[in-house]
């Protein structure tokens, strides 16, 4: 009926924002092209050099070829190197205090209306990725989206829970292919 039509709508639309976000984390901690001055002697020109190098030294630029991400978004090139990778960290330990958490309150309180609450935030969370002040703001936002992510989980389980015995296979393939698609955007733009 309408009700399961607009449950599938839903958790669909669950699983796209936070697929999104862990499809894009590569791309969002990619390294600019380091370059140097040339010292040899001849005319002063940029040339290719290592990440210490340019750590290094004074006369230096990057060249980003026209993508940007964490790394040149908040100059994250010698001192902070750590905090770029601590970007995937968070998501999964993010998804690790979900997964202990939500199943639990799951059991308690029942999955509707944890998911009730999921289906809005997620979205709003990964808009809110759009828009850093700074790189603190993006590693507490990877986290609540991973912590949010689990929560897809409940939401699938509430969801074919919600269709008759036979059509259970149809949602799972359609909220599949829905998480499916959304992770060939960021690859494709």
């Amino acid at each position: 009926g309408r009700y399961q039509q607009i449950v599938l709508i839903c958790v669909s639309l669950l699983f796209c924002p936070a697929g999104y976000v862990i499809v894009s984390l590569p791309f969002l901690e990619l390294e600019p092209e380091f370059q140097c001055l040339s010292e040899d002697g001849g005319p002063q020109h940029y040339t290719k050099c290592t990440q210490n190098q340019f750590c290094n030294s004074d006369n230096r630029r990057i060249e980003t070829h026209g993508v940007n991400s964490l790394v040149t978004e908040f100059e994250l090139y010698c001192d902070d190197r750590m905090l770029v990778g601590l970007c995937g960290t968070m998501l999964f330990v993010g998804a690790m205090t979900g997964m202990l958490t939500f199943p639990r309150l799951a059991d308690y309180l029942g999955r509707k209306p944890i998911v009730s609450v999921m289906i809005p935030l997620i979205p709003i969370v990964t808009l809110l990725l759009h828009f850093p002040t700074s790189i603190y703001q993006v590693l507490a936002l990877i986290c609540i989206v991973g912590l949010l992510g689990t929560a897809g989980v409940l939401a699938f389980i509430w969801g074919t829970e919600c269709f008759a015995m036979k059509y259970r296979h149809f949602v799972g393939t359609s909220v599949n292919t829905a998480f499916a698609v959304i992770e060939l955007i960021p690859p494709i733009y």
